[in-house]
């Protein structure tokens, strides 16, 4: 291992790794004397640290397991530390590898991110734009029906919304990753919450009676709170645009 090199370009510093076995007892991994395993490239760029390894199908040692033509997808832990000392990581996570082949699948976690993703843009650019642009644009074509129609749709955003943070949280912790540890994540959390509080504010103030009595006795904390249920709620659609665009790049590398 080594140290990173965020300045994109390939890095000439030494790899090594290490082999080692874990035993009955979950316990840190202990070095095995017969190192069967060497590097065939490393080499760090745009910031991401690239190792080719390699290893014989059949070592003949006892802490190693022969590979096979025959093998299954299985999983592999992986972890990272914030130096190349062998200690406590701050992050991990795992994958499917074929041994004997070499090649990945990430399906478990990739499917779950991308109906999460699925559900977001449906929630935030259809139906939350839909719902907001139907207060702006059409009260004239709609007369009194325009109201149920926002909040009927409005609903069904927050319902998908909802769901694809829920769908959000499970794709990370199904990969064992940390949770909100990140831009898109932490926005994302604070857009899903946000977008609960919309409904309940604009309720407390358009209940009847209640909406009433706050008219007569404070009109203009009445005003406030319908100007911030509009304009704030264009700029949660307005960051969930952005956000989207954040989680699409993140989805893609």
């Amino acid at each position: 291992d080594d140290d990173d090199d965020d300045d994109g370009q390939t890095t000439d510093e030494p790899a090594w790794v290490q082999d080692r076995y874990i035993g009955d007892e979950y316990d840190q991994p202990s070095f095995d004397r017969s190192q069967d395993v060497s590097v065939l490239y490393a080499e760090q760029e745009g910031g991401y640290t690239y190792v080719g390894l390699t290893r014989r199908t059949v070592t003949n040692d006892p802490q190693d397991r022969e590979i096979t033509p025959g093998d299954d997808d299985e999983y592999m832990l992986w972890a990272l530390g914030k130096d190349d000392q062998f200690k406590i990581h701050f992050e991990k996570g795992y994958t499917k590898v074929n041994w004997y082949s070499g090649s990945t699948n990430d399906s478990d976690y990739s499917v779950i991110i991308l109906v999460h993703g699925v559900v977001m843009i449906a929630a935030w650019l259809l139906l939350a734009a839909l719902s907001a642009g139907l207060v702006r644009y059409s009260k004239s074509l709609f007369g009194d029906l325009w109201l149920p129609a926002h909040i009927t749709i409005a609903v069904l955003a927050i319902v998908l919304c909802v769901i694809g943070f829920i769908l959000g949280v499970v794709g990370v912790s199904v990969n064992d990753r940390s949770h909100f540890a990140q831009y898109h994540t932490i926005v994302g959390l604070l857009l899903t919450v946000s977008a609960l509080l919309q409904p309940i504010l604009a309720s407390i103030f358009r209940f009847p009676g209640l909406s009433g009595v706050i008219m007569k006795k404070a009109p203009s904390l009445n005003i406030g709170v319908m100007l911030q249920h509009r304009w704030f709620g264009w700029l949660l659609i307005i960051f969930a645009f952005i956000n989207i665009g954040t989680g699409l790049h993140l989805y893609t590398t």
